[in-house]
């Protein structure tokens, strides 16, 4: 207990030193994702091993070094995915980071699930995305807030809790669902590819024959990810109005009840009958 307690401690004062830039772990995410500030977070989720994120290492450490001051309202973090028990961390599965490097950003107080951050990974690209999350527009620091922001701000304020709510859930949902489909139409490759004895020109057809479904599946999720800045200045207002709302979306639940259309959540298996067994001589005990 007293080491765990060490260890937190530990991490409190990395993260001091070098500014917002920081480690990420089991005894530290909560603590600091989801502060009591409600300040935003960019994190990824990688391995070492993993060859596209060694490719994105140098420009996410550029990305660390703009924001490494303590004062800086955004947190860029970075979990290790091969560190964990059986070399794979419970962070990553709790936040569903299936692929790596998987990007995601978190605008507390608003729920406790992520957004994956789908733009280009360029430096130039990234550092213009955290300096949108890290600004201080608000409904109440306009002055902050581009145009297009303070337009948003304003027609979201003037609804109700309830139909806000709704609307975020559900453009929460559009996001979670586009990621979702992409990853079963790769799914759906993975095990076509794997059939035993396909020679390479069956590869390449394979590929061909999935290919359109890939182009909709990134169209919908290019689509959504257009649609994240008013999203965010949605979750804004929410937060300012209602700072308890639940907008969590979970589309593996919503998988579970049938949402693809599975029809319907799975009924539960009959229980089997039990039956005499053959040969069993009166008086002996089972063996176990």
């Amino acid at each position: 207990m007293a080491a765990a307690k060490f260890a937190a401690t530990l991490s409190l004062l990395v993260a001091c030193v070098h500014g917002r830039a920081v480690e990420l772990d089991g005894a530290n995410f909560d603590r600091l994702v989801f502060r009591k500030s409600g300040g935003p977070s960019f994190v990824k989720f990688f391995a070492p091993w993993c060859g596209h994120c060694q490719a994105l290492a140098p420009n996410w450490t550029k990305l660390e070094k703009a924001h490494k001051d303590a004062s800086d309202p955004l947190l860029v973090g970075s979990v290790d995915c091969s560190d964990g028990p059986k070399g794979r961390n419970p962070l990553c599965d709790t936040h569903q980071a299936m692929s790596l490097p998987t990007l995601l950003y978190f605008t507390p107080p608003l729920g406790k699930r992520g957004t994956k951050y789908d733009g280009n990974r360029t430096l130039e690209e990234m550092l213009a995305f955290a300096g949108e999350l890290a600004s201080p527009c608000s409904l109440a620091a306009q002055d902050a807030c581009t145009e297009q922001q303070r337009e948003w701000l304003t027609t979201y304020d003037a609804m109700a809790v309830s139909e806000l709510t709704s609307a975020v859930r559900e453009k929460t949902k559009a996001t979670e669902m586009a990621h979702m489909g992409m990853m079963m139409v790769q799914m759906q490759m993975q095990q076509a590819m794997q059939q035993e004895g396909l020679s390479e020109a069956q590869k390449t057809a394979t590929v061909d024959e999935f290919s359109p479904q890939m182009k909709e599946a990134s169209a919908t999720i290019e689509e959504a990810w257009e649609g994240n800045p008013e999203l965010r200045a949605m979750k804004l207002v929410l937060a300012a109005k209602a700072p308890d709302a639940a907008v969590e979306f979970d589309p593996m639940e919503f998988m579970r009840g049938g949402g693809m259309g599975g029809g319907g959540a799975r009924p539960p298996r009959p229980a089997k009958k039990k039956g005499k067994k053959k040969g069993k001589k009166k008086g002996k005990k089972d063996e176990l």
